[in-house]
């Protein structure tokens, strides 16, 4: 499994890259690790890196339905609720469903830049 820094890396790498639904982080730790583990397995191991993200003010969280990209922003008080929620972190029943997404801020963009920056020193240091 990643450490806490790679997947606090991973994390805003995905949500910098586009806004993203809660799930997607299992599907992609399940995929680049083999990972026999269930979407709520893994974001129960996501949760307390996602949930530092979110009140670093890093990454911010949204109800979005798939199908209409209509992204309504989360309160910071709501967080740790459905962060908690097993259900959250699996992909939604249907497309009109109000799924939970989230997306870097403009620090989480900043913070991404910094570490971006950080591993490709570090890789040509190398």
């Amino acid at each position: 499994m990643p450490t806490p820094a790679e997947l606090e890396w991973r994390l805003l790498d995905e949500a910098n890259e586009d806004s993203c639904g809660l799930w997607e982080p299992c599907w992609a730790l399940r995929t680049d690790l083999t990972l026999d583990l269930t979407d709520a397995e893994l974001g129960a191991f996501i949760e307390p890196v996602m949930r530092d993200l979110v009140h670093r003010g890093l990454i911010e969280l949204y109800r979005n339905q798939w199908a209409r990209h209509e992204f309504v922003p989360v309160a910071l008080e709501q967080a740790d609720d459905l962060l908690a929620d097993p259900v959250n972190w699996s992909a939604p029943p249907t497309n009109d469903y109000w799924a939970i997404w989230f997306g870097t801020t403009d620090a989480g963009e900043r913070e991404w830049r910094k570490l971006q920056s950080q591993r490709a020193q570090a890789a040509h240091q190398a």
